[in-house]
């Protein structure tokens, strides 16, 4: 399988949200393959960040799919160093926005509220017209200033 091929199967798996360990295999691959594409490493990056959570039926409750909090905690910093080299490689303003804003989101998801209103913050200097991310900055800090 060639590096467009593994990607795009990624992507593939990876957009269907219940299958983001499943495209693991082919990121890897593509990234083996072809390193200085940063829409790799920021995809990549998503699917091990959307595996954490990710979570298949099972007997009485639905069942993590990672083993351990251990094996979540170095997907999460795994996740979180893929996207730095996604944009250290990303070569305009905008796309570099993107994958602050995903490193953002996952800091606010993950709890990380300060970290995340930061992250926002660089990305919309980097690209200020863009409403998204005005939008979601501006989500944060109203979630972080609710009583």
């Amino acid at each position: 399988m060639d590096a467009r091929q593994a990607y795009l199967t990624g992507v593939d798996l990876n957009n269907r949200r219940h299958s983001s360990t499943e495209s693991l295999p082919y990121f890897r691959r593509a990234l083996r393959l072809r390193p200085d594409l940063w829409q790799v490493h920021c995809d990549y990056a998503a699917a091990l960040i959307n595996s954490v959570s990710e979570a298949r039926p099972g007997i009485g409750a639905p069942r993590s799919v990672t083993r351990s909090s251990w094996e979540r905690v170095a997907m999460i910093r795994e996740g979180l160093s893929e996207l730095d080299h996604a944009e250290r490689l990303a070569a305009t303003p905008p796309d570099r926005a993107y994958v602050i804003a995903l490193r953002a989101q996952t800091f606010a998801i993950w709890g990380l509220s300060w970290e995340g209103l930061l992250e926002y913050g660089r990305a919309q200097r980097l690209d200020p017209e863009s409403s998204v991310l005005r939008r979601r900055r501006e989500q944060l800090r109203q979630i972080m200033l609710a009583p």
